[in-house]
């Protein structure tokens, strides 16, 4: 796995070298802000992931039908 991901990883920046050398130091820019981005959208996944905390490796939605009580038929009544 370390050896795939250092295969990947430059593969990435002799792609970003190529970019640099092509459009000028303009993209460093344009990867900064790509980066900022990114960054924000990971801050809010990460808000909603704990918004709501739950325990175990995958939380139920709401929507979903194991969210739902066995007893409970969807259209609300029992039994």
């Amino acid at each position: 796995m370390i050896a795939i991901g250092g295969a990947i990883g430059v593969g990435l920046f002799l792609g970003a070298g190529a970019n640099i050398a092509k459009a000028g130091p303009s993209i460093i820019l344009m990867y900064a802000l790509a980066g900022v981005i990114i960054f924000f959208i990971m801050r809010a996944l990460g808000e909603l992931l704990l918004y709501r905390p739950v325990s175990g490796p995958s939380p139920s939605t709401p929507g979903s039908s194991s969210a739902r009580s066995s007893a409970t038929s969807p259209a609300g009544r029992t039994g």
